[in-house]
């Protein structure tokens, strides 16, 4: 009666005869029974029934429930008429039987996928596949209560890019998001895993360098950018010359990103009326 008002499957181990009866597991429901050892995880991997990835999750739920223990809410995935459907299962134990449902809540699981992709790209500039702005803050915040050295040296980059207007007017817009995208290929290239990086919008983008050891290291850090993002790019016979512009403010933990992004920020106008393709950084910039 229950297998008629619901997708769940009902089910009943006869431990003395190794035998399970299900209730609801085909669209007519009517009930079946099989040898206990065809839901074996050996058995049930063989037949692709349960996938490699979650095989150990359905042995485990397999011996438990064959040692008699009670299971709540235990989360299997198997593949049912054809298709891989996702079941919480209840099941108690009685004098020589096991009795328990399997509950169906596949839409469910695939709302929380989706959910979970749709907050994921969020997170992302939806051209570069960087950071957005609200992301690369919140990473600040991770670095600075977590893993910010006062015995080294950290730094905020802002990086804009020289004649990229020009690209757009004169090469269109499509030309320019290809130079936006490989732009932001280059610095994930230049940069070391630990440091984090930015599209805050249009050509402008922002990086945090970690716990370096010398200001030095942190110019050549600079320099090296300045170098790799220098490009010609050419179309019908006009050619227009790609370079960056980097601002740069170290780190204090007791100053906000937004201070030390005003800082670099001030730095913009020394790099943009010095000739471009360079970088700027005030000395003891808090002091």
């Amino acid at each position: 009666m229950l297998a008629n008002k619901t997708k769940d499957i009902f089910f009943e181990i006869n431990l003395p005869e190794k035998i399970i009866n299900l209730y609801g597991a085909t669209e007519q429901n009517e009930e079946l029974t099989f040898p206990l050892e065809i839901f074996s995880p050996e058995k049930m991997l063989a037949d692709k029934r349960i996938n490699r990835e979650n095989y150990t999750l359905y042995k485990d739920f397999y011996i438990k429930i064959l040692s008699n223990e009670k299971v709540e809410n235990q989360v299997i995935q198997v593949k049912k008429a054809g298709e891989w459907r996702w079941f919480h299962v209840n099941a108690v134990f009685f004098v020589d039987s096991i009795v328990g449902v399997l509950e169906d809540f596949t839409e469910e699981r695939k709302q929380e996928v989706e959910l979970i992709e749709i907050n994921e790209k969020s997170k992302y500039d939806f051209l570069t596949g960087l950071y957005n702005r609200e992301t690369f803050e919140k990473e600040f915040e991770k670095f600075i209560n977590k893993d910010y050295d006062p015995n080294k040296i950290s730094a905020i980059f802002l990086l804009d890019l020289d004649n990229f207007k020009k690209i757009n007017d004169t090469f269109g817009h499509g030309i320019g998001d290809v130079v936006l995208k490989e732009t932001s290929n280059i610095l994930k290239a230049s940069l070391r895993e630990c440091d984090s990086l930015g599209r805050l919008g249009g050509d402008e983008f922002i990086i945090l360098i970690q716990n370096v050891n010398t200001l030095k290291e942190i110019y050549k850090i600079a320099k090296r950018l300045n170098n790799v993002l220098t490009k010609i790019y050419t179309k019908d016979n006009q050619s227009i010359t790609l370079s960056a512009s980097i601002e740069i403010a170290e780190i204090r933990k007791e100053k906000s990103l937004k201070e030390i992004f005003e800082k670099a920020d001030k730095a913009l106008y020394k790099v943009k009326f010095g000739g471009k393709n360079s970088y700027f950084m005030e000395e003891k910039s808090f002091n």
